[in-house]
């Protein structure tokens, strides 16, 4: 039976043939050194243990060594054989591989097709171990490739290094916003024993002023309802509807007992993390959705009083702030707590009203403008995934 993917560039009409990696690629597994002579210094050997050393398809230099174990060169690819299993990088450096790498000699088109095959689950299927996954030598010197002929191999590889060098671009646009964020959120907000921002729009010059959170916010607990989880006539928030500061409507509650309208949430009302792991503590979301959505459990509900509830928003997002609410969490045993009578201790600096709306909408239009830039990269790379599906076997 002929072999040949859905579309093909134009000229290219002989059949793929299936190899074992092993046969045409080198392959070496990593051996990790001795963890006395990890350093942090960059004048020694770059060591990649994982899939903590690679970032956007790349080995990112966080760790060194004195000892040299096994190596591989720049421009090889260095795939993880252990949890996760089969994520593909390359490397733009000599590097010293620990046990979780191996390090594979390819062009371009191998790195598409690993890719590939990552994304297809090639490598779950294989991967072994009671408390993680892992791969062998056996299994990546056997597994199947498909192969065109070296000029076919080339022009798939540029055109989808092409690709990857657009998503490339628009991710550090995504990741320059997301800094300028940070940076804003230090710079519009006064820092600790200040009275003012270090940054202010035109118009504004007074104090700040300091006020108790439980003086401009009503703060109430959740609707229990019953154990319908999944289903029920009525949707209600719970500790995973937080999800980076917004509503997921994927992770709501549900129950079939129905709450008393008390419980409805209203437009520029904040959820807040109350009950959970220490570092989900004090994550907060913005309610901002006419969707007809029931506070649940877990997540305690500020509704401001006198204050602007998206200006608050993202103050409560601070750093700062929760930092504060972590160190002032009771830390059991499974799972961290605080409740309303701490969390309403908890100071917060406020300008006028109409300095609150002003630093709010400007970061609405930031958080718009970081939206708008993840959907572009989210759509890149499931293009990339489509032709990858249609140009590989």
């Amino acid at each position: 039976m002929t072999k040949q993917p859905s579309y093909r560039f134009g000229g290219y009409t002989e059949s793929w043939v299936e190899k074992k990696l092993g046969e045409f690629s080198t392959i070496t597994m990593g051996q990790s050194p001795n963890s006395e002579n990890y350093t942090d210094n960059p004048n020694d050997y770059i060591l990649v243990q994982g899939n903590a050393d690679m970032k956007n398809g790349r080995v990112f230099p966080r760790v060194w060594t004195t000892q040299i174990t096994k190596q591989a060169r720049q421009g090889d690819l260095i795939l993880s054989v252990r949890a996760p299993v089969g994520d593909i990088g390359k490397t733009d450096y000599d590097v010293v591989l620990g046990r979780g790498v191996a390090s594979i000699d390819g062009n371009e088109f191998l790195y598409q097709a690993l890719s590939q095959m990552k994304q297809n689950g090639y490598w779950s299927k294989l991967s072994t171990g009671s408390t993680f996954e892992s791969i062998n030598s056996n299994d990546i010197k056997s597994a199947i490739i498909s192969l065109p002929s070296l000029p076919e191999q080339t022009a798939i590889g540029s055109f989808f290094q092409d690709i990857d060098q657009l998503i490339s671009l628009q991710q550090r646009k995504l990741e320059v916003l997301k800094e300028q964020k940070k940076t804003y959120l230090k710079l519009l907000f006064p820092a600790k024993g200040q009275t003012k921002p270090a940054l202010r729009f035109t118009g504004f010059e007074d104090d700040w002023k300091e006020v108790k959170l439980g003086e401009v916010f009503k703060i109430s607990s959740g609707f229990t309802g019953d154990s319908s989880l999944h289903s029920g006539s009525y949707k209600l928030t719970r500790i995973e509807t937080i999800s980076d500061g917004l509503i997921n409507v994927k992770k709501l509650g549900y129950s079939n007992v129905a709450p008393d309208d008390s419980y409805k949430l209203g437009i520029g009302e904040i959820l807040f993390s109350n009950i959970n792991s220490i570092e989900h503590i004090g994550k907060v979301a913005l309610y901002d959705k006419d969707y007809g959505l029931y506070h649940g459990i877990n997540l305690l509900r500020l509704q401001p009083i006198d204050i602007n509830g998206i200006f608050s928003f993202y103050e409560l997002g601070t750093i700062e702030k929760r930092n504060w609410a972590r160190s002032h969490a009771n830390k059991a045993v499974n799972q961290a707590s605080i409740n309303q009578t701490i969390l309403s201790s908890l100071n917060l600096q406020i300008p006028s009203l109409p300095e609150q709306e002003a630093i709010g909408s400007f970061f609405q239009d930031l958080d718009k403008a970081i939206a708008k830039q993840e959907e572009k990269v989210n759509q890149l790379k499931e293009s990339k995934q489509t032709l990858l599906r249609k140009m590989f076997i």
